[in-house]
């Protein structure tokens, strides 16, 4: 079964890159879009990778919650992914967005 899931950027390169890099994997409807200056993401959490302790790493969500990146200048989140994804190559879509810094919304992880 697919799953609806959207990853916001920085920057379109990263955006771009993910949407490249998706099409790997068993994904529908990839659409990068811009997003309007001044959006609300109070929800939103870096992705981060986590190790269990038995050598298999896992993607967790960061424990913080950002709305300007953490470089100090100001840029907002401006670029959005989004893409239905099978469950079986949820896993690696996350890694993906993890890999090009990507955000998403802590109640759909």
């Amino acid at each position: 079964m697919a799953e609806n899931l959207q990853a916001y950027f920085y920057s379109e390169n990263d955006a771009e890159d993910v949407r490249i890099k998706l099409q790997k994997l068993k994904v529908d409807n990839v659409l990068v879009d811009h997003i309007p200056d001044g959006t609300d993401f109070t929800v939103l959490v870096p992705l981060q990778g986590a190790s269990t302790g038995s050598g298999a790493g896992g993607i967790v969500p960061g424990a913080v919650s950002l709305h300007k990146d953490d470089k100090g200048d100001g840029k907002d989140l401006n670029h959005i992914v989004q893409f239905e994804v099978e469950e079986k190559d949820k896993p690696e879509a996350l890694a993906i967005i993890k890999e090009n810094n990507g955000y998403m919304d802590k109640a759909t992880l």
